[in-house]
Parts: structure tokens; C-alpha cells; sequence
């Protein structure tokens, strides 16, 4: 049993991503819309939440809970282009602390 939350979708409606507990803690997946095929995004972390989709679609954005805290990540949204842990946004001017 899971939950599917907090779908982010790209300017074209094709590419939804979401948050999943369908591997035990939320992670985020991205769906294909027309194929209906599912990538999980995320594998580090025990707690990924809020997708935000680039409006091409080739990004996601999202926030991970770690030992400093939560912090917003950026990874690519095709595997193919995925490394193998994503970055932390680093804001120029300050750390979003309360970003909605």
C-alpha cells in the first residue's frame, strides 16, 4: 500500500513528477503521461518531497530532509542524463528557509 502525492506537471501536460511512499519513504517518481510509464527520480535520502517541474521538462526540483535540515535539490528528470546524486540549490544572496 503507498500514496501518490503533489503531482508537478510540464507546460506540455506530458511528463507529471510525484511523491511516492511505494518504496517504503517518499520519493520522487516521474510520470510518462501518454505511455504511463514510471521512473523513480530519487534514490538518496529518506524523505523527498514537493516536485516542481521545469516547464520543459527537464528538470525537477524538490525538497530532501537532511542532516542539516531540509534543503532544495535540482536533478535532471531523464535518466540518461541523471548523475549520481543530485545538487543542492545554493541561492546566491541567502538560503530559502521558508519557500512555498
Amino acid at each position: 500500500w503507498s500514496i501518490d502525492v503533489s503531482p508537478s506537471f510540464d507546460r506540455s501536460g506530458r511528463k507529471m513528477a510525484f511523491v511516492s511512499g511505494r518504496l517504503g519513504n517518499p520519493h520522487i517518481f516521474l510520470l510518462d503521461i501518454p505511455t504511463g510509464k514510471v521512473q523513480r527520480v530519487t534514490y538518496e535520502g529518506k524523505y523527498n518531497t514537493n516536485p516542481s517541474m521545469s516547464p520543459d521538462g527537464n528538470f525537477v526540483a524538490f525538497s530532501r530532509d537532511t542532516d542539516a535540515g531540509h534543503r532544495i535539490f535540482v536533478t535532471r528528470s531523464r535518466p540518461s542524463d541523471r548523475k549520481a546524486t543530485s545538487s543542492p540549490f545554493r541561492p546566491a544572496a541567502a538560503e530559502c528557509t521558508s519557500c512555498t
